[in-house]
């Protein structure tokens, strides 16, 4: 069963309940009084006055019982065990079968005082009433219900028997009609097939050839429905406003939703809070979703264009995810986007953190693609998070900073280690530090360019190449873990070890000698010291000379005694004083090198 539509002027002209109105009456005084033509003597004047002073006038008009297959409307007065009991403005009441008024879950969608339209199926019989019915009744009439739901506009219900080629079959109560693919929905139907074996509510299109050709439509009745639902729905829609709706279409822009009888746009920007969100990742076709109206701009004559969103009505990620993280916590994400300053990556959908350029690597970085590529899946340290500014803070060498730090925790102020060089910088060397209690990861280090022991204008780079290993003095150790070097100062303390360590051995050797004997030893090889350039000095200037005129004192016989030999050694160097003190310069090369090769 169904309650009875709003029929046009000319639909109701074609009822078949003639109209009365009073004498003088204009045609929009009132409404008309439903009448029909008496088989009893009484005259309508008097008919007209009784239906006056009753309560119910149309119940105190006699009127003649309808006929079978007549379209007649009454109102609901009685629910009994199985038939619901309508005036209609007959002699008797009419019947209505309560399997056809309860909807899919058992209820019952009418109640008493409701208004309900249907064609008679039966007078009279062995239960004497009028018996209504909703549906086509199958026999001789069908086919006049059928021209009488065309003519009047009335819904009918039909059958999805099988897909053809443009549309459905429907079965109407035993007539065959078509139902064209553009008029299943309110839009294109992509799955006709879906609607097989489901019985539809339609509007009869084109009924030709006495029932041969029934062409029905459901979006007919469908439109119906949303001018109704769209007027309910315009008293609601204010900005703010909450509805539950079916998302229609999905288009490169937004998302277009029903929200019962208008439609709306979901901009791509209210899908929700990832950035770059595409929409058919967001949402899907038929898919019901709640939507919160931001705009609502009037059209003169149209119908108003309305804006929606999703994202108001979805918790904020960044502000649950700055509330679960703490400082020092690890998270994963996708680099999303590359830009000069840093790297952004998506921890969740709608939440992004900033690797800074200088937390990317231990060495100098010119753009975050040197170390990171879009798309790429990276675990950072969060370093810091900024609730005002909705900001994350992360890192990727804040653990191997931690872990060189705790190297360097283990390095002592003053003591000397081994560094190897990584990088040269403006301030001076980068170097890691071999600390001797940490395993596997060194200390970072800097070597100022004042404790380099070099020139200001000798090139660093050339002559500290990355991977060359020095000696270096820990001067300081700093709050973040860096350790402050010297090489100067290195190479100093080197120097007074290597001092010390010798005088030590020294005192060693001398063993329990007097203090005496040390002196006379040291006096004795500082005098061997001095003299050496004497002894040298003469053998070589006095050998040109021998060679020229040969002494006899240079050569004594065996029989002579120590000191004659040693008077004439004396008588000899009393003769050439001169050239003993200056000997003379060789002239030639071959002079020069016997000169040099004198004893």
């Amino acid at each position: 069963m169904r309650k009875p539509p709003v029929r046009s002027p000319e639909q109701q002209a074609a009822s078949h309940v003639p109209v009365h109105r009073p004498p003088g009456a204009a045609r929009g005084d009132g409404p008309p009084i439903a009448v029909a033509v008496l088989d009893g003597g009484e005259s309508f004047a008097e008919l007209f006055e009784q239906s006056l002073k009753s309560p119910n006038g149309r119940r105190a008009v006699a009127r003649r019982d309808p006929e079978v297959g007549e379209l007649v409307q009454g109102e609901v007065v009685q629910i009994g065990n199985e038939y619901a009991f309508l005036d209609i403005g007959a002699k008797a009441e009419a019947l209505v079968s309560l399997d056809e008024l309860r909807d899919e879950s058992g209820q019952l969608t009418i109640q008493i005082g409701d208004k309900v339209e249907g064609h008679v199926v039966a007078v009279g019989g062995k239960e004497g009433g009028i018996f209504m019915s909703g549906k086509l009744q199958r026999g001789a009439g069908l086919r006049d219900q059928l021209q009488m739901a065309y003519e009047q506009g009335i819904p009918v219900e039909g059958l999805v028997t099988g897909v053809n080629k443009g549309g459905l079959d429907v079965d109407l109560g035993g007539v065959r009609a078509f139902l064209p693919a553009s008029q299943i929905e309110l839009r294109y139907c992509q799955e006709p097939s879906s609607y097989v074996g489901r019985s539809l509510t339609l509007r009869v299109m084109r009924f030709e050839d006495d029932g041969r050709n029934v062409v029905v439509s459901r979006r007919a009745i469908l439109e119906v429905e949303q001018r109704a639902l769209a007027e309910k729905t315009r008293e609601k829609l204010v900005p703010g406003a909450v509805f539950n709706g079916v998302v229609t279409s999905v288009r490169d822009y937004g998302a277009f939703v029903d929200i019962g009888g208008l439609e709306g746009l979901v901009p791509i920007s209210e899908l929700g809070y990832g950035r770059g969100l595409r929409p058919e990742e967001a949402v899907r076709p038929g898919q019901r979703v709640e939507v919160a109206v931001l705009h609502v701009e009037e059209v003169e004559g149209g119908v108003p264009k309305i804006t929606l969103s999703l994202k108001a009505l979805m918790a904020d990620p960044m502000e649950e995810m700055l509330n679960k993280l703490r400082e020092g916590d690890r998270v994963t994400g996708k680099v999303r986007r590359l830009e000069p300053f840093g790297a952004f990556v998506e921890l969740q959908p709608g939440v992004e953190g900033l690797i800074h350029i200088s937390a990317m690597a231990e060495r100098h970085v010119s753009h975050p693609r040197e170390v990171l590529n879009l798309g790429d899946e990276v675990t950072a340290t969060v370093i810091s998070l900024d609730r005002t500014r909705r900001r994350i803070g992360l890192s990727l060498v804040e653990e191997l900073r931690k872990a060189q730090a705790a190297a360097a925790a283990t390095l002592t102020v003053g003591e000397v280690v081994d560094v190897t060089v990584d990088r040269v910088e403006s301030q001076g060397l980068i170097v890691r530090v071999a600390a001797p209690s940490a395993e596997g990861v060194p200390a970072r280090g800097l070597i100022p360019n004042s404790e380099l022991n070099v020139s200001r204008s000798a090139d660093l780079r050339r002559l500290f190449p990355a991977g060359k290993t020095l000696r270096a003095l820990v001067q300081a150790i700093e709050d973040d873990g860096m350790v402050r070097l010297s090489v100067r100062a290195a190479e100093m303390k080197e120097e007074r070890e290597r001092v010390a360590a010798y005088s030590s051995a020294e005192a060693e050797a001398a063993g329990k000698a007097t203090l005496g004997e040390m002196l006379r030893s040291k006096l004795g090889q500082t005098e061997a010291l001095l003299r050496l350039p004497q002894e040298i000095e003469p053998s070589t200037a006095a050998q040109p000379q021998v060679q020229a005129e040969p002494s006899t004192a240079a050569q004594p016989t065996d029989g002579e005694t120590k000191r004659t030999r040693a008077r004439k050694a004396q008588a000899s160097k009393a003769e050439v004083p001169t050239e003993a003190a200056t000997p003379s310069k060789p002239r030639t090369a071959r002079a020069k090198k016997a000169s040099k090769t004198a004893p």
